[in-house]
């Protein structure tokens, strides 16, 4: 649907450790080379109080900038961005740099009230994104919602307000604690992970120790311990491997 200009959103809910990560990495297996542009962010822990985090490393990453880039390097990465999205304007280019936490060669043209300002950038990310959607089918990742401060959100807000009629995809993942008003509809899905049954974390045992012949009494063990997480599987399983108790 996304590739024929119909955007989705997939909204992937679990506790840590759950799969939700992995969950992600499976789906971006099964894109081809070349088939849509990926955009990847996660929200941290130790940056969920400062404002568009997330969406500035994302940036970073799709524009080329570099912790060892001198300014002028960023500044000529980011012209080069600005002038191969025709949907820009003018002042998005400032804007998008103070996300990036560049230093602003001349100041501002106009001066806004924050809540203005803050309205413009986010409108600036968006014209971004969907002019980077016309070259080919967008994907968007965003995972760890719960430590999000509100400025993605508003973000991911505006993606699923205009996604329908655009070749945009969100695929974003969040712990159950984690509460949002978006509205489940044929566009914007929600998956939750729950625990594995005891017979499935018995397959995943089996499967993560590579077949070794694991005594019913430490396989009952394993499954009681892990309690349905596989996380858990696995890290428990790797450390019986490595230690050779298997």
């Amino acid at each position: 649907k996304t590739k024929v200009g119909s955007g989705q959103t997939v909204l992937i809910r679990g506790e840590a450790g759950i799969g939700k990560s992995r969950v992600i990495e499976e789906f971006k297996k099964t894109l081809t080379k070349g088939s849509a542009i990926l955009l990847e962010c996660a929200c941290s822990f130790y940056q969920k109080d400062t404002a568009f985090a997330p969406i500035a490393d994302c940036l970073k990453e799709a524009i080329g900038i570099t912790a060892e880039d001198s300014q002028e390097e960023k500044w000529s990465k980011l012209n080069n961005e600005f002038y191969s999205v025709a949907s820009l304007s003018t002042i998005s280019m400032p804007l998008i740099a103070q996300v990036l936490s560049m230093p602003l060669v001349d100041p501002l043209p106009i001066s806004f009230t924050p809540i203005r300002q803050r309205q413009l950038t986010l409108e600036a990310l968006m014209s971004w994104l969907l002019g980077k959607s016309r070259k080919l089918p967008l994907l968007m990742i965003v995972e760890d919602l719960h430590w999000a401060d509100p400025s993605p959100l508003e973000l991911l807000s505006l993606i699923m307000s205009q996604q329908r009629t655009q070749p945009v995809m969100l695929v974003a993942s969040y712990r159950p604690e984690f509460s949002h008003a978006w509205p489940l509809t044929e566009s914007v899905h929600e998956i939750n992970l729950a625990r594995l049954a005891p017979e499935q974390t018995a397959v995943l045992v089996n499967h993560v120790s590579n077949d070794h012949s694991l005594p019913p009494v430490i396989l009952q063990e394993i499954v009681e311990r892990t309690d349905g997480v596989p996380l858990f599987v696995e890290e428990i399983v790797s450390y019986l491997i490595e230690r050779g108790i298997l």
